[in-house]
């Protein structure tokens, strides 16, 4: 293996173990902590972290755009002039713009507890924006392991506060909301002091750094947008769902919400180092690694989707008032089929090859299909179960959509793969939904006759990855 793919697997190895262990600490505060709290409180607990994933996008793009612009270059190359005004201009855009979002809030909403969320979420969002630009550039200039070290420290830090506080006895959801906010401060903190004098020298003067601000803004924005449009794919259901019905309802759905976002970032978290990887590659060479990727990527997710029935058995017996949260989850995880091959396929892919306009696009279309089978699920049918497979509905959209996009960029033809996704999902959860265990087996059986079907797929990766473990060794 070339030296390039030897960096690049050391790369993913450390995203992968970074990300799945800020996926297990977000897990066991998933489900520990309605054990220690209230189901109101638990709910509005889980609406301020709603709030808080779409704060990346307060920044309109000027992250982004960095992003785009940085990504594939050395971090010791980087202007430290530049990159302190971008910040500091950055952080005080954020700093205003949060400040009146605080004020609209306190004026419009009605519940207390609501205006409470809204306003830490938006505290939060302050340190959120500048930690992310700083965070970006590791991730872009290839520093993977810095970038996944300080991702763990957040998350551990905000986890074991979160825990801590109800069993030191502190009552109430806003104290929780605080600790976190806090955990996003000394994040930032840590970041800057790792970074050294990149963020800390004498910046630009204004007016250059303002003409840079608005490039990124204007590079940034469709990526942003694209962003925001994802998020909507599987963010959709919980903003309908907390809307239509009470705060109690929505936690338990948010908890199932909760453990399939964290089975999509899971599987999907090699894709922090596909991008700067990409980027130094040949174009011609995409094609190849994208089709032996692709297969890699669907087996792995559809054979650990197998594990769910005895790990909801498992959690039903743990937490037995949120039972219907675990048998949401079979809605909820075909997801990780689609999510996964989004993010970690296409989405790099595309913004690889210059085709941003084309992911806002794709998108879009995600975003669309998912809210309005949200909205009618919900005032139509009155169904939260329906609500919930507006995700996988969204996603679906955008992996077809996406492989059709990705293949005419690349001058292919798109391959019978994402048939072959709607299928073992839509399998697993008609299968698992209507028959439970019985469903469960036919589920792995249909996965094996699968994987007989692509034997010679299957010995390919088995390859490569004997190939991969002599070179480590």
């Amino acid at each position: 293996m070339s030296t390039e793919g030897r960096g690049f697997a050391r790369n993913a190895s450390a995203a992968v173990w970074a990300t799945a262990l800020v996926q297990l600490l977000g897990g066991l505060a998933a489900l520990l902590l309605p054990r220690l709290i209230s189901g109101d409180d638990y709910g509005w607990w889980q609406l301020y972290y709603l709030f808080v994933g779409f704060a990346g996008v307060l920044h309109l793009g000027w992250a982004d755009g960095h992003y785009l612009r940085v990504g594939g270059r050395d971090f010791g190359g980087l202007d430290a002039a530049a990159e302190t005004a971008q910040l500091r201009l950055l952080a005080l855009f954020d700093l205003i713009l949060c400040l009146l979002l605080a004020l609209a809030a306190q004026a419009f909403a009605a519940e207390s507890a609501r205006r409470a969320v809204w306003f830490w979420a938006l505290a939060s969002a302050v340190f959120i924006c500048p930690r992310d630009y700083i965070l970006g550039t590791l991730q872009a200039t290839n520093r993977i392991r810095a970038y996944a070290g300080l991702t763990v420290l957040e998350k551990l830090l905000s986890t074991a506060a979160t825990l801590l506080l109800p069993l030191l006895g502190v009552k109430g959801v806003l104290p929780l909301l605080a600790a976190d906010a806090g955990a996003k401060l000394v994040t930032l903190i840590a970041a800057l002091a790792l970074c050294g004098g990149t963020f800390s020298a004498r910046p630009l003067p204004l007016p250059a750094a303002g003409r840079e601000a608005r490039a990124y803004i204007a590079a940034g924005f469709p990526l942003m947008l694209a962003t925001l449009l994802a998020m909507l794919v599987t963010g959709a259901a919980r903003l309908v769902i907390q809307g239509r019905w009470d705060i109690a309802a929505y936690g338990r759905a948010a908890l199932a919400v909760s453990l399939a976002g964290l089975a999509l970032k899971l599987v999907s978290s090699a894709s922090a180092a596909v991008f700067p990887f990409l980027r130094r590659m040949e174009p011609e060479r995409i094609p190849a690694l994208y089709r032996s990727a692709s297969f890699a990527s669907l087996a792995l997710v559809a054979c650990a989707l197998v594990l769910y029935a005895p790990a909801a058995a498992l959690l039903t017996r743990f937490l037995p008032a949120y039972a219907e949260s675990f048998r949401y989850a079979v809605l909820l995880l075909p997801i990780c089929v689609f999510g996964s091959r989004f993010s970690l396929l296409i989405t790099p892919c595309l913004n690889a090859l210059g085709r941003t306009r084309t992911l806002l696009a794709v998108n879009a279309a995600g975003a669309a299909a998912a809210c309005l089978t949200a909205l009618a699920a919900a005032w139509a049918f009155d169904s939260i179960p329906l609500t919930l497979c507006s995700a996988g509905i969204g996603l679906a959209v955008c992996c077809a959509l996406g492989e059709v996009s990705l293949a005419r960029s690349l001058g292919t033809r798109p391959g019978t793969a994402i048939l072959e996704t709607c299928a073992l999902a839509a399998a697993f959860s008609l299968l698992l939904w209507f028959l439970g265990w019985t469903g469960a087996a036919l589920y792995l059986l249909a996965v094996l006759v699968w994987l007989f079907l692509r034997r010679d797929d299957c010995r390919a990766l088995t390859a490569q990855a004997r190939a991969l473990r002599r070179t480590r060794g």
